[in-house]
C-alpha cells in the first residue's frame, strides 16, 4: 500500500521553514489562503531575478559557448548571507572565467 503525504502540508512545512531560514513572515495566514507580505513579495522579485539570471546561464550553455565576465546579483542580506553565499563557491568552480 502507497502512503502519499498531504502535499497541502508540505507546502505549508516549506514555507515555514524558509520563513524560520529568513527570519522574517513572508505570508500572511487567511482564512481563505495565503497572502504575500511586503517582505514575500521582495523576496519573490529578488527569485524571479535570480531565476532570469539562471535561465540565462542555461541558455548560454545550451548555445555551447564557454562562459566568461562579470555577473552582478543584487540580493538582501540576509539571502545573501543565508542561501546565496555558501552556493557560489560551487558556481565559481565550475565556471572560473565567471568574475
Amino acid at each position: 500500500m502507497h502512503c502519499h503525504r498531504n502535499p497541502h502540508a508540505t507546502v505549508a512545512r516549506r514555507v515555514t521553514s524558509l520563513e524560520t531560514l529568513l527570519g522574517r513572515p513572508l505570508f500572511d495566514r487567511r482564512a481563505d489562503g495565503y497572502a504575500l507580505t511586503a517582505e514575500g513579495k521582495a523576496v519573490l522579485d529578488e527569485a524571479r531575478s535570480m531565476d532570469e539570471a539562471a535561465l540565462s546561464v542555461l541558455r548560454r550553455l545550451d548555445a555551447g559557448t564557454e562562459l566568461s565576465g562579470l555577473v552582478r546579483l543584487s540580493v538582501g542580506r540576509v539571502l545573501a548571507e543565508r542561501f546565496l553565499i555558501e552556493r557560489l563557491g560551487a558556481f565559481h568552480k565550475r565556471y572560473p572565467a565567471i568574475g
